[in-house]
């Protein structure tokens, strides 16, 4: 028999955030191209025992900095987001390996696998931001080659790792002058006049 009223209905509601089960996914945090406000990765808020935290329920922001040793310059991570998840988004345009951190902001501590390894890689090469050394061609004398370097560079200035990009060149006068244009690989080509 049944008590009076029973069943019961009963609202269980998850603990406080804890950072050791709060969780981050995507390509934000492995490797993207160098971009503006185009890195994203999402933060899953989840209490000790392993239950969804929503949003409305907590006030918790979570604060994540972007540092480059090569830099060492932080950037910003703002927060916002869906009922259990965190939608945070930056800026990386120079090309380097980064530390992405992500802490809880009323304890600073890390949540699971912080701090992250991220890659930014160079874009698409773009030609008014690719440097030619011209200067070789100063004093050079007919029928002796001289050879040109391309470095090859994206949007924001990163030098290209890797090579495929169509360059193409050519010397304009009174005479036609063959060229012959070689990929190096690492974004660095030469063209032989």
């Amino acid at each position: 028999a049944h008590i009076s009223g029973s069943p019961f209905s009963v609202s269980v509601a998850p603990a406080a955030i804890h950072a050791p089960t709060t969780t981050a996914t995507g390509t934000g945090l492995i490797r993207f191209v160098a971009c503006t406000l185009c890195a994203t990765f999402s933060v899953e808020a989840r209490d000790q025992y392993g239950n969804l935290v929503p949003r409305a329920s907590q006030d918790t922001v979570f604060v994540g900095t972007l540092l480059s040793p090569t830099l060492a310059k932080t950037l910003a991570v703002p927060a916002a987001g869906g009922s259990t998840t965190w939608n945070l988004i930056y800026t990386a345009t120079f090309a380097a390996r980064y530390s992405a951190s992500v802490v809880v902001a009323q304890t600073l501590a890390h949540i699971h696998g912080s701090p992250f390894t991220v890659d930014v890689i160079p874009g698409l090469a773009v030609s008014n931001v690719s440097h030619v050394n011209i200067t070789v061609l100063e004093g050079s004398r007919s029928n002796i080659p001289v050879t040109v370097p391309i470095f090859s560079r994206d949007i924001y200035g990163n030098q290209m790792t890797a090579g495929g990009d169509a360059f193409s060149a050519a010397i304009f006068g009174p005479a036609t002058v063959p060229v012959v244009m070689t990929d190096l690989g690492a974004g660095l080509y030469q063209a032989v006049f």
